[in-house]
């Protein structure tokens, strides 16, 4: 070792190397274990952009769909429309008589539909969906009772007068009518 003035930093020169150690940057060791992150290929990068694209699309496809639909499947609408409406359904008989549904059939309305609001429609009701929607389940359940009431054979077809508010503005009315029965039973 060689020798040195006395000095106030003696302890350092005690140990050589420890003075360039302090002052100096070791670098880390490199993690060399068996995990391996591979570098993304193109054809990677491309095919998640492109599945993101396509889910994005789908969303956007669907919203529009939506608003264009009786139904608005995928059109949640947070404060929905404050519609009423109310309905009188007669059967047009083959010789054009109109019978009210009050009046007296073989079958019940109630117990051919049950959803929707739909078993008592000579009832105010609101539109818990819009009247779109409302009317595409109404005009639905219409002609699903003119095509499963077989041994009714003197209606040609049912017929709704439906009396509507649209968001307070009315009332209006509007005529739904069943698909045509005479294929079915003739007159």
């Amino acid at each position: 070792m060689p020798s040195c003035r006395p000095c106030e930093h003696s302890r350092e020169h005690d140990r050589p190397g420890l003075t360039r150690n302090l002052l100096a940057r070791r670098p880390l060791p490199l993690f060399t274990g068996a995990v391996r992150v591979p570098q993304s290929s193109n054809l990677r990068r491309y095919v998640r952009r492109g599945v993101v694209a396509v889910v994005v699309v789908a969303q956007l496809t669907m919203i529009v769909v939506a608003y264009d639909s009786d139904h608005k499947t995928f059109g949640f609408q947070m404060f929905p429309e404050s519609s009423r409406w109310q309905a009188d359904i007669v059967r047009v008989q083959f010789d054009g008589t109109r019978v009210p549904l009050a009046d007296g059939w073989e079958y019940r309305w109630s117990d051919l539909v049950r959803d929707r609001g739909l078993a008592n429609p000579f009832v105010d009701h609101h539109a818990d969906s819009g009247l779109r929607n409302q009317f595409g389940f109404f005009q639905g359940a219409l002609d699903w009772v003119a095509k499963h009431t077989p041994d009714d054979t003197t209606t040609a077809y049912l017929e709704a007068e439906v009396t509507f508010t649209d968001n307070g503005r009315g009332p209006y009315v509007r005529t739904l009518r069943s698909v045509d029965r005479t294929d079915l039973v003739g007159p």
